[in-house]
């Protein structure tokens, strides 16, 4: 699915897809979606209630993450908060200032930095602070291999305020081995 064929008929196997994960999930364990901009703003809009539904509590990427789109981004988040979600993304940001456009414009609950991206750890610390002023939870993006693992699980280690680290457990054969956050 892309943005040019989404449709909430193409969604629904997709959301089928979560209810079958979340029926066998215990009742403490938190579903996180991943959506990889594959959506519209109508269509993402749409399935915020079917996700509810399936307990889903973190909703991320679900649009392309345009200037264009920082208003229909704010209202994701609008709808995603009144459905005991959180509207999560931006993990492919470049440069604080980006971070800071969003922010600013109350797009997101939690943004994903990723040590590749941003611009290296020096950006991230500046993002972290940028992201404070506007109440915005940093929760570093997965990253690739296990020397960004390892400068990734550094600004964890280092900042003040952090949400969580995504990582790939399977994405390095020595993946297993390295420390989690």
């Amino acid at each position: 699915m892309t943005p040019a064929t989404a449709t909430l008929a193409l969604a629904a196997k997709w959301i089928e897809r979560i209810s079958e994960v979340s029926a066998v999930l215990p009742s403490d364990v938190s579903l996180y979606v991943d959506c990889h901009w594959r959506f519209t703003p109508e269509v993402a809009a749409e399935i915020i209630a079917p996700l509810r539904e399936c307990g889903v509590t973190w909703y991320e990427c679900p649009i392309a993450e345009t200037e264009e789109h920082i208003a229909d981004l704010r209202q994701l988040r609008h709808l995603a908060n009144n459905a005991g979600m959180v509207l999560v993304g931006l993990e492919q940001g470049i440069g604080s200032a980006r971070f800071e456009t969003f922010a600013r414009a109350g797009a997101y609950d939690i943004m994903m930095p990723d040590i590749k991206y941003i611009g290296g750890i020096d950006i991230i610390f500046e993002t972290a602070n940028i992201l404070a002023r506007y109440g915005v939870t940093l929760s570093p993006h997965n990253p690739t291999g296990p020397i960004c693992h390892a400068a990734s699980l550094a600004v964890c280690g280092a900042l003040d305020r952090v949400g969580l680290l995504e990582m790939q457990f399977d994405s390095h054969e020595r993946r297993p081995s390295l420390p989690a956050f």
